[in-house]
């Protein structure tokens, strides 16, 4: 049988309630989040209207310091080019863009996204889109979620539930080339005043090319012209990817990074190391209901986050 993904709710609006914060001697702190109700219309005032394609553009979060935005794109219940697309503003107007997962070889049918309960939390937030698309086959499901943890880290899950066995295609586009790191196994992407790390985290290697698209001339250097795609080894059924991307401004790339995948019967997430502090990013799988939990890190809600941080003198 196959997993139920979860429905979205049709007015993404919220108030946090229940949040359990729990401190530590140690200096880190574990925000695990219920399930959420929605009471307001507080993030549909905030979406950013996106006309083309029906799509609207809603915040994720952004650094505190004025440096980066990051937002997720709904579709209002209409397909849509950009729907399920996150998108990373690294001002001063560049952006880094991460369209929806394609299926097969070919130009998967245009994704409807619906947004799901968004969660803004001490230090991180999230937000998730249910997306659908209809193919020959049958329908075609996913989930996106993404959460932003404050300054600089950036994580994606995707669950995929295709109609049919397929090989998976993940897309990153920006306006310069990114340089693999061998000895790393990530991605950089260096911009004149901007770029970042980029970690995909499966359980076997993807298969990766980089293509220049065309671009009219004298378009922006905002506009992404070109892309970086990581396909899947072989035809898979339900599948879960994760996307870890650490923005920088220019020349102050964070000098130690690393990334784990972690997996258990009832959730999902990665522990990313920034300059020696990690932290732990879980996400519910699809269909599991009641208490979830991994590596020890219980939650009750779709996601939880675990942070640590130095002590303080």
């Amino acid at each position: 049988m196959q997993p139920a993904l979860r429905k979205p709710l049709r007015s993404p609006a919220t108030t946090l309630s229940g949040l359990r914060l729990h401190r530590r001697l140690c200096g880190s702190f574990l925000l695990a989040v219920p399930l959420l109700v929605c009471t307001s219309n507080a993030l549909a005032a905030d979406s950013l209207a996106n006309h083309a394609g029906a799509a609207a553009w809603s915040p994720v979060g952004a650094d505190p310091a004025g440096r980066f935005q990051i937002l997720l794109s709904g579709s209002h219940g209409d397909p849509s080019p950009l729907a399920g697309t996150v998108r990373i503003r690294m001002l001063p107007g560049i952006h880094l863009d991460a369209p929806p997962p394609q299926l097969g070889t070919e130009v998967t049918a245009l994704w409807t996204g619906e947004l799901l309960a968004p969660v803004a939390a001490e230090g991180w937030s999230y937000l998730g889109v249910a997306l659908r698309a209809k193919t020959v086959a049958g329908s075609n499901l996913a989930e996106r979620h993404v959460v932003w943890v404050e300054p600089d880290l950036i994580l994606i899950c995707d669950f995929l539930l295709p109609a049919e066995p397929a090989t998976s295609r993940f897309l990153l586009r920006a306006a310069d080339r990114f340089e693999w790191d061998a000895a790393r196994e990530h991605h950089l992407l260096e911009l004149p005043t901007a770029g970042a790390t980029v970690r995909h985290l499966f359980p076997q290697p993807l298969e990766f090319s980089q293509r220049q698209d065309d671009a009219a001339s004298g378009e922006s250097q905002a506009r992404p012209s070109w892309t970086l795609e990581g396909v899947t080894p072989k035809p898979e059924g339900a599948l879960a990817m994760l996307t870890v991307l650490v923005p920088h401004e220019a020349g102050a790339r964070r000098r130690m990074l690393a990334f784990k995948r972690l997996e258990g019967t009832l959730a999902i997430g990665a522990r990313v190391h920034r300059d020696g502090y990690p932290t732990l990013v879980a996400f519910r799988k699809p269909g599991v209901t009641g208490p979830a939990s991994l590596t020890g890190l219980d939650f009750t809600g779709p996601v939880a986050v675990h942070v640590s941080r130095p002590r303080k003198r």
